[in-house]
């Protein structure tokens, strides 16, 4: 018996040129996500996680929040304003002002209309607001529906 000799495929990693029409094909049928995280926040002016640990720690001591350690900063913050938490944590990140970066705005006019974004802010949010582009918000917990888009 003959074995047959199984030609092994190499596995060539796609180049943006390759990539890219394949990207923009999907975009155009709504079918493209893209994860943001915290450099879209900071590239608009907005502080880092650390950034905000620190301001949340700063306005905490102001009050004279007493806690057990400073690698529990977000859960004290929580504790101590509770009912204003998200106003506090509003304040800390938006007191040095919002400026739209050319970054943020590119991804907002590139079509995209579905993105999962892990920040505590609503930048992104803002700008599809301020650019009059139909958006849904989905909050941690609710429900959505993958194959539909808007």
């Amino acid at each position: 018996m003959r074995k047959s000799k199984k030609k092994k495929r190499r596995i060539q990693p796609y180049t943006i040129e390759k990539q890219a029409p394949h990207l923009k094909g999907l975009n155009r049928k709504g079918k493209l996500s893209i994860f943001l995280g915290a450099g879209i926040s900071v590239s608009c002016g907005l502080p880092d996680w650390g950034g905000l640990l620190t301001s949340l720690h700063e306005v905490a001591d102001a009050r004279e929040a007493h806690y057990a350690d400073d690698d529990d900063v977000a859960n004290m913050a929580r504790a101590v304003f509770a009912e204003s938490f998200n106003s506090v944590v509003a304040d800390c990140l938006y007191r040095d002002g919002l400026e739209i970066s050319e970054s943020a705005l590119a991804i907002v006019k590139s079509g995209v209309r579905s993105m999962v974004c892990f920040n505590f802010d609503d930048v992104m949010e803002e700008i599809y607001q301020s650019e009059c582009i139909q958006h849904r918000v989905v909050l941690n917990g609710e429900k959505f529906n993958l194959i539909t888009t808007m």
